[in-house]
């Protein structure tokens, strides 16, 4: 009996060894053909942030317009995982002084678009004397880009602060928010800002989902198409069984905690010196109109000018403007939402 009992032991442990080692082996090949095929992935953990963009990233891709269109783009990072541009500073021609500038945001920012030269924020240093950094990261709220600028502050030490902001920023901000609109790669792997400390979900679920998803690829790849088919439906049923009501309350009580959230964003980067603040959104009352209202008026009272220089652009539907997801810029959509927003800085008198 004992060595029938020994021998299902050993076989359930050659069957698990196997199961691991097969996973290992599939885990290598899709890397191997995700690679070759370009499809990098352009973000990495962060302890302290959830997530940010790698550093010393260099891709080339053909990507494609919501339109069909091809377009060449090249994307890149620096030590830091900021996006930087080759651009020549102010057109090559002569300045007496640089402005050091630094744009903060998600993934209107962050993500690959289009290329560094061709980002709506690239234009600025195409045609003044600025030298811009852009650290930008994809699916994150307010508190995470604060935290993003914490780490990089000092390093760069810029003059003037570009806040990129959306709608979503202050959902993505709302701990409450998160169980009723679930999306486990960024809900399980942000932190909150939560009893005045941030705070990651430390359930074990949330501990193994982060582990696995840091780890693997194909993991990633399957979590992205159920969040996008199964979790979407089930989001989507469970708003629906809320009331009017309730979500006007929930969302009163999500730009409440996002105004806090602001507030000490502004008011620290004042503590570091910068006193040119400048917010840009890439929406505007279509989306939400509570959230954009409440991002002005906070705006306004802390003596920050705003534009919506992106949203505009995203607004002409009949242009080729946009992403084939339908949703960002893609090339000729940035330069266009960065010229508007260069013209809207000069007629204000801030660059």
């Amino acid at each position: 009996m004992k060595f029938k009992q020994k021998g299902k032991l050993i076989n359930i442990l050659i069957l698990i060894f196997s199961i691991i080692l097969s996973a290992l082996f599939c885990e290598q090949i899709y890397r191997f053909g995700a690679h070759k095929a370009g499809k990098q992935r352009i973000y990495q953990k962060d302890k302290i942030i959830g997530w940010k963009p790698k550093d010393n990233m260099i891709l080339e891709k053909t990507l494609i317009s919501s339109k069909g269109r091809k377009y060449l783009a090249k994307y890149s990072t620096n030590e830091l995982g900021i996006k930087e541009n080759t651009q020549l500073i102010n057109n090559g021609k002569p300045f007496q002084k640089l402005n050091i500038v630094l744009v903060i945001g998600d993934s209107y920012t962050g993500d690959f678009y289009c290329s560094n030269n061709d980002s709506w924020f690239a234009i600025i240093q195409k045609n003044t004397p600025s030298k811009v950094y852009a650290f930008g990261n994809g699916g994150t709220g307010t508190f995470q880009q604060y935290l993003a600028f914490k780490s990089v502050v000092e390093k760069i030490k810029p003059d003037i602060l570009i806040l990129q902001f959306s709608a979503n920023d202050i959902h993505n901000d709302f701990f409450e928010f998160s169980n009723k609109k679930f999306i486990a790669n960024q809900q399980l792997r942000r932190p909150y800002f939560l009893d005045n400390k941030s705070h990651f979900r430390s359930d074990l679920i949330s501990k193994l989902y982060r582990y696995i998803y840091d780890k693997s690829y194909i993991f990633q790849k399957v979590d992205y198409l159920i969040q996008n088919t199964l979790v979407r439906k089930l989001n989507e049923r469970r708003l629906n069984k809320m009331s009017k009501d309730q979500i006007n309350n929930l969302n009163i009580r999500a730009v409440k905690n996002w105004e806090v959230i602001y507030r000490m964003f502004v008011n620290y980067a004042r503590k570091k010196g910068i006193s040119n603040i400048i917010s840009i959104s890439a929406d505007d009352f279509n989306k939400n109109s509570l959230f954009i209202e409440s991002w002005e008026n906070l705006s306004k009272e802390l003596k920050i000018p705003t534009f919506k220089s992106i949203a505009d652009v995203k607004n002409l539907k009949n242009d080729d403007y946009l992403y084939e997801d339908g949703g960002h810029l893609n090339d000729l959509g940035n330069i266009k939402a960065g010229n508007l927003f260069l013209e809207e800085l000069k007629q204000k008198g801030l660059l």
